[in-house]
């Protein structure tokens, strides 16, 4: 079988630099590592091109033009460089509460 390109965060520590405001499960994180294992292509990262990249445990809510609304994302992070990359977890069919 084939090595999964997209793997899980399995730390017990959240990044600090991340300030979650919520934490996906294990289980959470596997469906979002083989939803993207299924249907993405190879991973690339864009800035170092490593292709291991992680699934982080925190949810992340990024501003949006109105001053009180936010959106969610999953994110994605490259091992080598640590650059990040977001994805939705609606479009993954994940409801995050």
């Amino acid at each position: 079988m084939a090595q999964p390109y997209f793997i899980i965060d399995d730390s017990s520590s959240p990044s600090p630099a991340l300030h979650p405001k919520k934490m996906l499960t294990t289980e959470q994180q596997n469906l979002i590592a083989k939803h993207l294992n299924t249907r993405a292509q190879r991973p690339k990262c864009p800035v170092c091109g490593t292709t291991t990249l992680r699934v982080q445990p925190q949810v992340v809510e990024l501003p949006t033009a109105e001053s009180d609304s936010t959106i969610r994302r999953v994110v994605i992070t490259c091992t080598y460089c640590g650059h990040d990359m977001y994805f939705s977890p609606e479009v993954m069919g994940l409801t995050i509460s």
